[in-house]
C-alpha cells in the first residue's frame, strides 16, 4: 500500500495592480514600461505621471487615458499621497530660504514676497532651476 503523499503548494498570489503589464506615454516622450498600475498611481501622486498621460495594456492595440483605467483608479485609492517635496528658494540679491513646500512658495508669490523669477532647488537636489519651470510649484500656484 502506498502512503498518501500530501503536497502543499505555496502559490503566492500576485495583486493584479502589481502586475507589470502597462506602458505609459506622455506627449513629447517615449513610452515607458512595462510598469504596474500601482507604479503608475505612485507616479501620478508624485507628479511624475501627468493626468493626461496615455496608457496601453499588454496586448491592447490602442492607447487610452490613464484616468480612464479601472486598475489605475483602484491603485490611486490605495497608494498614499507622496510626501510634499521640500524646496530651497533663492532670489537674486537675497538669501537662500528653506526648506519650504510648493504651497508655501505659492503663498509667498501671491503675497509679493517671492519674485516670480526666483530659482528653486529640491532638498537633496544638485542644481537650481527656474521656479516657474517646476510643475509642482506651478500646480500650487494654480490651486489657490
Amino acid at each position: 500500500m502506498a502512503a498518501a503523499l500530501e503536497l502543499e503548494i505555496d502559490i503566492e498570489e500576485v495583486d493584479p495592480l502589481d502586475e507589470k503589464d502597462w506602458m505609459v506615454w506622455t506627449k513629447g516622450g517615449d513610452p515607458v514600461g512595462p510598469v504596474s498600475a500601482t507604479q503608475i498611481a505612485r507616479g501620478i501622486r508624485a507628479g511624475r505621471v501627468p493626468s493626461d498621460a496615455r496608457v496601453q495594456r499588454k496586448g491592447d492595440v490602442f492607447w487610452s487615458d490613464v484616468l480612464a483605467q479601472r486598475d489605475v483608479i483602484a491603485a490611486l485609492k490605495v497608494v498614499a499621497p507622496a510626501p510634499a517635496t521640500k524646496w530651497f528658494v533663492w532670489a537674486e540679491g537675497g538669501q537662500v530660504v528653506g526648506p519650504v513646500t510648493a504651497s508655501q512658495i505659492a503663498r509667498g508669490v501671491r503675497a509679493g514676497l517671492v519674485p516670480s523669477d526666483s530659482q528653486v532647488q529640491r532638498v537633496g537636489g544638485s542644481g537650481w532651476a527656474e521656479m516657474l519651470d517646476e510643475r509642482e510649484i506651478i500646480d500650487a500656484l494654480k490651486s489657490a
